[in-house]
């Protein structure tokens, strides 16, 4: 825009003959911004190097050129247009941003390797039901994570980006389907943050280069609690057996891709929900719309053959395993893998995933906005909540747990963040080297030593 408003020797910039108030005051402004352009260039270098890339990509979707230093906004902006032409191309950079470097770091110990290896007898024996690791039954995961491994194995073969795919491909769906939900209730702006913070985020960006079914049960878990509170009308629309449906369906994946937490979570927070907008009628509201239809069934389809099929196959073997030992016993303690404190485990996680958005919601605009949430919002802020809440309470924690909190969480974060933001450059330039240093010590932690080797795992 400053190359367009200065000019070029070649074609200078030419005032009109005949100008009106609203042109010179408009000529004045634009001077302003280029003038102000060209003091932020001299003093940061290149211009926008100083911000992290979330802020970057923000700013970049969400705002007008000039808009996120004055305050003024331009006509884009006001229209909540942004630049949608780029809008195929953003994703795509999502999708790469997701899945860079998948296919060069090697499996890490014990999950992705397990994982992988499990996928791969699954692929060789083709034994559909019980899950192997050696030769011998795996018992502590659902199927599912498995199932979509198997395709990209057969197609390219075993390799660390077939086993680490259904992670990445989860992950860039819940992307866009937070783009698609945002844009009914936060607008196009709020939707275009939302799913770009939520793709940038560095702890999103780790997990989902991970074999393992977190993301996966995340993308589901989502859907079915945003499907199930659109389909019983509880966000204000008229609802529908069809949501309802698909809300059901979404659960039962959930669950076949990690076990009842995926079914549990959208339960309790929905109905939390339904209790905060209509009291006890909401809530039996709620229980009529979700059971007097079809969702049941569906659900049932869904998860009885598998969990049936390995009860009459391993018996308490597997009930015990499964339910009591790696659900149950994990959730209480009576089997404690990873008992650590929430501030060691939890409070660095979020810290982590949500910066450099959290300082930014400290703002009185953003609080003021927070308090008078949109029924969408309060329901993301709910069940953000609620699986904070529900990990934080059990013996054991591992990070990735968090997971579950963040889609609806970056929507809160979208709708509470002001249109206009003066100072966001100085903050995020504060917190640009604080996220660079969690970001390395995190990484680090997660993949290990193993992560860092040379070579592959098959």
């Amino acid at each position: 825009m400053a190359e367009a408003i200065r000019g070029s020797p070649q074609t200078p910039f030419v005032t009109p003959k005949t100008s009106t108030p609203a042109d010179l005051h408009r000529e004045q402004t634009l001077e302003e911004f280029s003038a102000m352009e060209l003091r932020e260039t001299s003093r940061a270098g290149n211009k926008g190097d100083h911000l992290p890339l979330e802020i970057r990509t923000y700013t970049m979707i969400c705002w007008p050129k000039g808009a996120i230093k004055t305050g003024h906004e331009g006509p884009e902006a006001r229209r909540g247009d942004g630049s949608l032409r780029e809008k195929p191309l953003l994703f795509l950079a999502l999708l790469l941003v997701l899945s860079w470097g998948a296919w060069s770091v090697c499996l890490t110990y014990p999950d992705e390797g397990r994982n992988a290896f499990a996928a791969r007898e699954m692929l060789r024996s083709g034994d559909l039901v019980t899950p192997t690791f050696n030769g011998e039954p795996r018992l502590v995961k659902p199927p599912l994570l498995y199932y979509l491994m198997l395709p990209f194995m057969a197609l390219i073969g075993p390799s660390e980006l077939a086993a680490r795919a259904p992670s990445i491909l989860s992950a860039f769906a819940l992307t866009l389907f937070l783009y698609l939900k945002g844009r009914a209730y936060l607008g196009e702006r709020g939707a275009l943050l939302a799913s770009s913070a939520f793709a940038l985020s560095p702890h999103v960006a780790l997990e989902a280069r991970a074999a393992v079914p977190e993301m996966t049960m995340v993308l589901f878990q989502f859907a079915s609690l945003v499907l199930l509170l659109e389909g019983s009308g509880l966000l204000g629309g008229e609802g529908g057996r069809g949501k309802l449906a698909l809300a059901w369906l979404a659960s039962g994946l959930s669950v076949l891709a990690k076990g009842p937490v995926g079914f549990i979570l959208p339960a309790l927070s929905a109905s939390l929900f339904a209790l905060l907008r209509g009291g006890l009628r909401g809530f039996w509201g709620l229980l009529k719309a979700a059971f007097l239809s079809p969702g049941p069934l569906l659900f049932l389809a869904v998860v009885l053959p598998w969990y049936g099929a390995m009860t009459a196959l391993h018996g308490r073997a597997f009930l015990g395993v499964f339910f009591l030992e790696n659900n149950w016993g994990r959730w209480s303690g009576s089997a404690e893998f990873h008992p650590y404190p929430f501030w060691q485990v939890y409070l660095p996680t979020l810290l982590l995933a949500f910066w450099p958005w959290f300082p930014l919601l400290l703002g009185p605009a953003a609080l003021s906005r927070l308090r008078r949430p949109t029924p969408f919002v309060l329901a993301m802020l709910v069940h953000g909540l609620v699986t904070v809440l529900f990990y934080g309470a059990a013996a054991n924690k591992l990070h990735h747990y968090m997971l579950g909190s963040y889609p609806a969480l970056f929507c809160a974060v979208a709708f509470a963040l002001p249109e206009r933001m003066e100072g966001l450059g100085r903050i995020a330039s504060l917190s640009s080297s604080v996220l660079e240093l969690l970001s390395g010590a995190f990484a680090l932690l997660r993949l290990g030593p193993l992560g860092l080797g040379a070579g592959g795992f098959f």
